[in-house]
């Protein structure tokens, strides 16, 4: 319980450093130093995922007070929830057949490499052995794997339903059908393509800048740029559409 409270509050070091069993430090040097790591990379997370769902919040505001941009709320959801389904699920499978593996090359990615080992006889051995993780990694996989499909399923009925909507309230002003599947098409690729690359050119932008033992900056400097190709990409999808819409007529 001091450990995960370290980590969610957050405490200074010096918290960890003073507990004790039988007048015996519990954590020694090295553990110290890694708890450090896992609070900042947890407050990381904590942050990057508040802002991510304001962000989330604002554009579903955003999409959903004009009609016309309400399929497009209901399309990402759907999309949103099934990408999320399947790369959980991914993930999940290669886990599951490779645990050793996938555990270590989770902390390759988010650790400075050799602060995250330790001796069986260690604290946090002790505290948190292989099993917990393997429960808790997937136990974390199933809750959202289930909302991942929850949230496809809703972003579909939704979707059904404003295409109805729109068809008796809007008629005359609905796309041509090769226009509509344009669209279907090419929002995909453009919203996505702009978040991963711009994910990826940050996390790899921050190796350069920053080094290469600031994992958790890393991280950020990705998920930075994750949040920013969202927005570009649905600003290339506002502005595609309108730009290949019906020209006006000119007497």
């Amino acid at each position: 319980q001091a450990a995960m409270k370290f980590v969610r509050d957050p405490l200074p070091i010096g918290f960890l450093a003073d507990q004790n069993f039988d007048g015996q430090p519990l954590y020694n040097e090295r553990e110290l130093d890694h708890m450090m790591y896992v609070q900042s990379v947890f407050q990381l997370a904590w942050w990057v995922g508040g802002i991510a769902i304001l962000l989330t919040l604002g554009s579903a505001a955003w999409l959903l007070l004009a009609v016309d941009r309400r399929t497009w709320f209901a399309r990402a959801l759907e999309l949103s929830g099934l990408g999320t389904a399947v790369a959980i699920f991914a993930l999940g499978i290669v886990a599951l057949l490779g645990w050793n593996a996938w555990f270590t090359t989770f902390h390759q990615l988010f650790f400075v490499p050799g602060t995250w080992v330790f001796e069986p006889s260690d604290t946090l051995i002790r505290l948190f052995p292989m099993q917990f993780w393997f429960d808790s990694t997937f136990t974390v996989f199933g809750l959202t794997l289930s909302g991942g499909l929850v949230t496809a399923l809703s972003g579909y009925l939704l979707k059904v339903k404003a295409y109805k909507l729109g068809r008796r309230k809007a008629a005359k002003s609905m796309k041509s059908k090769s226009g509509k599947s344009r669209l279907r098409q090419e929002w995909p690729l453009s919203v996505y393509g702009w978040m991963f690359g711009l994910a990826f050119a940050g996390y790899f932008l921050g190796m350069i800048i920053l080094g290469d033992t600031d994992h958790p900056l890393h991280w950020g400097a990705g998920a930075f740029g994750l949040v920013l190709g969202f927005w570009i990409g649905w600003a290339f999808v506002y502005w595609k559409e309108h730009k290949s819409g019906p020209a006006v007529r000119r007497s």
